[in-house]
Order: structure tokens, then sequence, then C-alpha cells
């Protein structure tokens, strides 16, 4: 789950193709940017007019990210150049101090992306308090059919993670230095919205079939596909950690059995009944996975599955998944 940020980009050469939204950035005479909410008003920023926040696209059988996860906004400017800027909510917490984190961060992008290098700007303190990192390669770098120009790390007060990604299209390699401005410009205007991210507690939803409690620590969120719903519980790490994650797939297409042919069958609930999930270690982590049909009021059948960074957050999401309630 660490890479949210990264996992999205080969799908960034759609934003090229859609409506043009505004008109003249960099311009003297433009009107005032105004603020607009992005991911769900988790933060607000100055965009040029008639820049929205907007749904990233998805494949064709895929779960739309949610809002609360991801979102994109693109600004048209003159001659043709077009800037997508990409907003994720990274579920992660920064370490100790904001320099060693844009510093990890910055790795993970020289290592997605393919930077030749990825340099990292000075930590800005909002006067509300958000610590501020802009990382840019030297040169605009491409990414698919776009060019990457850089990418913003945000630490908010709660000590969560967020970046705006920076994108152009061809015709931005001429322009970079109007692009830069933008991108500047966003950087300047960055507040925190009204919403803050939950960790540990009740979480449910009005048009779910079910709640859970989660330890501190923890938080989650869903995504809604054409014909299944995915329930995520995501540890909050650290960007240097592994990260750990639950995911409860409800629908009619689980994906096929993942254990290893020497996993072991514990017996541990699952939504209040008794169960068996299947337990292994991957090179990279404990596992296990559960396959569970006709359950709860509305006899939901679907799976769900582990993927830990160790034996302790392996017991704990295992735990959650044991304690869902029905509504």
């Amino acid at each position: 789950m660490k890479r949210l940020f990264l996992a999205v980009l080969p799908i960034l050469a759609i934003a090229f193709h859609g409506p043009n939204l505004a008109a003249e950035a960099t311009s003297p005479a433009e009107p005032p940017w105004p603020l607009v909410p992005i991911l769900d008003d988790r933060l607000v920023v100055k965009m040029p007019p008639g820049a929205q926040a907007e749904p990233v696209p998805a494949g064709l059988m895929a779960a739309e990210a949610p809002h609360a996860r991801q979102q994109r906004a693109t600004v048209e400017l003159e001659g043709g150049v077009r800037m997508t800027i990409l907003a994720t909510e990274l579920f992660h917490v920064a370490g100790p101090d904001m320099d060693s984190t844009a510093r990890a961060f910055a790795s993970q992008l020289q290592r997605g992306l393919k930077l030749g290098d990825a340099r990292t700007g000075p930590v800005v303190t909002t006067p509300e308090g958000l610590e501020v990192v802009y990382i840019a390669p030297g040169a605009f770098t491409p990414v698919g059919d776009s060019q990457f120009v850089g990418a913003t790390l945000v630490k908010s007060k709660d000590g969560t993670l967020q970046s705006l990604g920076y994108f152009t299209n061809t015709a931005g390699i001429e322009a970079a230095r109007a692009v830069r401005d933008v991108a500047a410009r966003i950087n300047a205007s960055i507040q925190p919205g009204s919403r803050t991210l939950q960790s540990g507690g009740r979480f449910a939803s009005p048009n779910w079939p079910f709640e859970l409690e989660l330890p501190f620590g923890y938080t989650m969120y869903a995504q809604r596909g054409p014909d299944f719903q995915v329930y995520r519980v995501l540890r909050l790490s650290r960007l240097d950690e592994a990260g750990s994650e639950l995911g409860i797939y409800v629908g009619s297409h689980p994906q096929k059995p993942s254990a290893r042919s020497n996993a072991v069958v514990v017996r541990k609930p699952i939504f209040g009944n008794e169960s068996q999930w299947s337990y292994w270690t991957s090179d990279s982590g404990p596992r296990a996975e559960n396959y569970f049909s006709g359950v709860g009021p509305g006899k939901l059948s679907g799976h769900a599955f582990v993927i830990a960074e160790g034996p302790e957050q392996r017991e704990a999401l295992v735990d959650v998944a044991g304690k869902v309630k029905f509504r």
C-alpha cells in the first residue's frame, strides 16, 4: 500500500484527452484562483478557474478510486499545454522529522518513475501547521504519455501524509517555466481541509452492510466496483515500512486462492462466525486468506485477505475481520 501514488501512473495518459478546464493560468490578467477541496476535503488548494477535483479513471472492471484516496484535476494553459495534478492520500505517517520522510518519498519516486535524480527542497511550514516539501527531477521525465514535473509531500497536523503529483503533456516541455510556475502557485496555496483521517474506533457508512472496530493506528476506506465492493483496512505505517492491509472483497467473483501448499489452517472467526483461515509466509511477510459464502442478512459472499509486515499485524487484522458486525 505504500505506492498508491505510483500505482496509478500507467493510466495518467487518459488525463490528457479530457475537456479543457481552464485557460491562461499564468496570464497576469487572469482572475483570482478559487479554493478547490481535494481528497474529499482533506486538503484545499488554489487552482485556475474551472479546475475541479474529479475521480481518477478506472479500468473497465476495476473499482474507481474513492475520492478520499485519490483525485485528479486538469488545467489548460496556452499553446495546447495541459497539466494534471494527482492528489493522493498515502495512508502513511511521517517519521521523526520531515526531512528524512521527504528523502524516503523521493527515493520511492526515483525508483518507481526511473528518475535520473530527485531533488528534495526545503521543508516549508504553513501558517496552518502543514509541513510541505517539493521534490522534482532536474528535467521533466517521461511517464507513459505524460511528463513528470514533480511531486509535493504534505504532512498534516495529525502526522499523516498526502501527495500532489504534477504532470504535463509533450507541449509542456517547451513551456517548462509556465508549468513549474503553476505547480509552485498550487504548492504555496495548500491548506488543511475540514476532514481528518480517522484512526481506530468504529468505522461504518450508511450504505455499508456492516461496521468494523479498528485498533488505534489503523484506518480504512471502501471501493465500489461495477458489481462488487472492497473494504480495505490499513495500518498507518511509515514510508520506509512494509505496511499491512486487510481487504474484504464482497462479490461474486473473488480472486483465486493464493495460499501456498504449505499454508497452515487456523481456526479464527470472520463476521463473528467460526471459520478457517489459511496462514503462510511469503518472501515479503506473513499472509492470510479466508473465503466466505452466504453470511449475514445479505447472504454475502467473497474473500478476505491479509498482507502484513509481521505476525503481530497479521493477528490484529484477522481479529478485525473476525469482529465485523452486520447492521
